[in-house]
């Protein structure tokens, strides 16, 4: 079969997926979960991410948020949304707000209670409240935060208590949950698609399991305070590991030998804007590809999201985002039918709607014309941003040297950089084991 015939017989088994005419076997199937929020669950994600650093994980739970103010009733309180930040604008009324007045009852929708992003043209000011606040950045960290993302001592605080409360909402059976339509039908916002597609998994509420202030924060981080975005992301993450709990069955020695391969590279380095480095070398991964045998592709899949795990946790991947560099040499068309159709769909569905990380770039070298087929399959379900920040350079490292500086890439690239990356795969594994609760690694 041609690449064309390929990519063709791909695409119509992906529009059958996405119109939901017939259900793909497996466990492997589900259609995007539909937003608790009713937003349409867009991210700044994207796939196979970066360095751990720190794993900040607060004591507060959701009785800190219970007692915080501007949670006590109905009303609504004007907020800031990612999309006026990254326009450069100031604060104001741009969506629902959380309940800030006394008594009744009202909805719990927005971005921060009565807390707005920063005026266009304001000078950073430090907050001594911060220094004493367990959820802030590094003191280094926390001018970039403000830029970058409109980060605030207020703005953090008021974002964790509307998720901590959205998170009570959400779990009694609200809007989104199991319990907020009526028997025989899905909960608002749940398309018969994804009913289809996912079965019980669309509709069922979410446990909500990891509520670590830390945690929130990093979904928040990852939206811009937009909490009701953050929200439906951080919602998606649930359902996923509700539904397959991937975390438990990942094998800690595949994680390893992803690392210490070179297929998977965390690097210790930055990129010129502060952007932590991932560096994928295809021929190796394909090497452990064929040697973990086709069947269980979807080990390494679990191993890759293991490492999303320890991005989760890095602060300054949540503040500065991460860019991707990646050598495809040695792809070859037979990889493709490794993976079925529904598996594309998940994984691309997992790291753009799931894991709050944002990948500002994506660096290709030594790109084969066989990555044209996979490119078809793939591109219409990456967001249009994603799109737009993948670059490929052909076999010029010194145009990737441009963008990466040589002595921040490893050998595989032509790059100075060493690093232990077996004292690392320890480093991680044990920290997103102890995050997760999991006293023993499979």
């Amino acid at each position: 079969m041609t690449s064309d015939g390929v990519a063709g017989l791909f695409a119509r088994q992906f529009a059958r997926v996405r119109s939901g005419s017939s259900r793909v076997g497996g466990r492997l199937s589900p259609s995007p979960p539909a937003s608790p929020t009713g937003h349409s669950g867009t991210s700044t994600t994207s796939s196979l991410l970066p360095r751990f650093l720190s794993l900040g994980i607060s004591s507060a739970d959701a009785s800190t948020a219970a007692a915080s103010p501007g949670l006590g009733g109905g009303g609504t309180s004007p907020v800031a949304s990612a999309e006026v930040l990254e326009s450069g604008g100031g604060g104001g009324a741009c969506g629902p707000g959380v309940n800030n007045g006394s008594g009744g009852g009202g909805t719990v929708t927005g971005s921060a209670a009565g807390v707005v992003a920063p005026a266009v043209g304001a000078a950073y000011i430090e907050d001594p409240r911060d220094d004493t606040d367990e959820l802030a950045p590094p003191a280094h960290l926390r001018a970039d935060a403000w830029r970058k993302l409109g980060e605030t001592y207020d703005r953090r605080h008021a974002g964790v208590a509307a998720m901590h409360a959205l998170i009570r909402k959400h779990e009694r059976g609200g809007d989104g949950g199991a319990g907020g339509a009526g028997a025989g039908h899905p909960p608002p916002g749940v398309s018969p698609a994804a009913t289809a597609v996912m079965g019980a998994a669309a509709t069922a509420p979410c446990t909500y399991s990891r509520r670590e202030d830390s945690f929130l924060l990093a979904f928040l981080r990852c939206k811009k305070f937009d909490t009701a975005r953050a929200f439906d992301e951080y919602t998606n993450y649930s359902r996923f590991h509700d539904e397959y709990g991937w975390l438990r069955s990942t094998q800690r020695d595949l994680v390893r030998r992803l690392l210490t391969s070179g297929s998977f590279s965390i690097l210790p380095t930055r990129d010129p804007d502060g952007r932590v480095i991932l560096s994928v070398v295809t021929r190796h991964l394909l090497a452990l590809v064929d040697d973990v045998g086709a069947a269980n592709v979807t080990s390494i899949l679990k191993a890759v999201l293991f490492l999303l795990e320890v991005m989760i946790a890095d602060v300054e991947a949540q503040i500065y985002g991460a860019v991707i560099v990646q050598d495809l040499e040695g792809y070859a068309l037979r990889y493709v039918r490794y993976m079925k159709a529904s598996e594309y769909r998940l994984f691309l569905h997992l790291c753009q709607d799931c894991y709050p990380l944002r990948a500002n770039a994506m660096y290709a070298i030594n790109e084969p014309l066989v990555l044209r087929t996979v490119w078809a399959i793939v591109r219409p379900f990456m967001k249009a941003k994603v799109k737009r920040r993948f670059k490929t350079f052909g076999a010029s490292y010194s145009v990737l040297y441009d963008h990466i500086p040589r002595e921040s890439l490893t050998a595989d690239f032509g790059g100075t950089l060493r690093f232990d990356a077996n004292a690392a795969a320890s480093r991680w594994i044990a920290a997103v084991d102890a995050a997760n609760g999991l006293t023993q690694s499979p």
